[in-house]
């Protein structure tokens, strides 16, 4: 699907791609500026040390891979949710059968969003690497960047935490809010630091 088609289906009556599509193309985006970034340095600066800088665009172009499959799969899995709160629930059997199969599509439409959170953190350290060795021309587009993976980071939060509350059993609940609680905070940490290096970088 092209651009265009995709921002019209976004801005369409449909059910997907919502907000959860959205999301973590905000992060692939985020992880391509960095990417940009390396790329400019390794043409730009020649002193630059290739080995690592490639290292690191092999990790950022296999982030970019996660968050744009992750996008498909939130389309998937949202999908299948709807789908189940569209089935019949006039006898009791009907409404336990019901009953099951949202709960069971409810832990893959969490476990996706929360992928997100966590491929967004990874990709948010790569960018502090990248803060430390790319040229200083386009440092802004680090600052970009991590800001475009911490805003997917937390949005992706709201679809963790609003199927959560719909999970009924408590200790898979509970999992999933530890893990989203433990990307949030290493988010304002890696955030801080990113930005704290462009600055020192310019100084």
């Amino acid at each position: 699907m092209d651009l265009n088609t995709y921002i019209a289906d976004v801005a369409s009556s449909k059910s997907a791609p919502g907000g959860g599509s959205v999301i973590p193309l905000t992060g692939a985006l985020g992880t391509a500026l960095g990417c940009m970034v390396l790329e400019i340095t390794k043409e730009k600066v020649k002193e630059a040390d290739l080995d690592r800088i490639d290292h690191i665009l092999s990790q950022g172009h296999a982030y970019i891979d996660q968050l744009k499959d992750l996008s498909q799969k939130d389309a998937e899995v949202s999908g299948k949710m709807f789908a189940q709160y569209a089935l019949p629930r006039e006898t009791e059997e009907e409404k336990a059968r019901r009953t099951a199969a949202i709960q069971e599509a409810l832990l893959g439409a969490t476990e996706v969003p929360l992928q997100v959170m966590e491929t967004s953190l990874k990709a948010m350290r790569l960018l502090e690497e990248i803060a430390e060795i790319g040229r200083k021309s386009v440092l802004a587009d680090v600052e970009v960047g991590v800001q475009h993976l911490y805003t997917a980071l937390q949005c992706a939060k709201y679809n963790v935490l609003e199927n959560v509350k719909l999970i009924k059993d408590e200790e898979k609940a509970q999992a999933y809010q530890d893990r989203a609680d433990q990307a949030l905070q290493g988010s304002e940490e890696v955030k801080t630091a990113v930005l704290a290096a462009v600055d020192d970088r310019r100084k």
